[in-house]
């Protein structure tokens, strides 16, 4: 699966609603939609599950989820909880 490596590299970029930084924003996802289409067209793969990127797209956005509402006590345990889970449900 090559969705991989944009989730993980954009998973941190959430709309804060502050108008100047949307533009550079934008513009990180459509670099990044460039950079991973040419590493797509070379073969370059990404070993699944990867942290909180799972196999499957809606796992991963699950795991997105967790993290983005943490239910422990800090995003820190959530995002352990959430990394720990993805390997052993696959």
């Amino acid at each position: 699966m090559w969705a991989c490596p944009e989730e993980g590299q954009t998973s941190g970029v959430y709309c804060d609603g502050a108008k100047g930084s949307c533009a550079f924003k934008a513009a990180t996802a459509a670099e990044l939609a460039v950079r991973h289409f040419e590493l797509m067209v070379d073969g370059v793969d990404c070993y699944l599950p990867s942290g909180f990127i799972s196999r499957s797209l809606d796992k991963t956005f699950e795991n997105l989820a967790a993290i983005s509402h943490p239910d422990e006590h800090s995003v820190n345990n959530t995002l352990f909880k959430v990394v720990e889970n993805n390997f052993v449900e696959n």
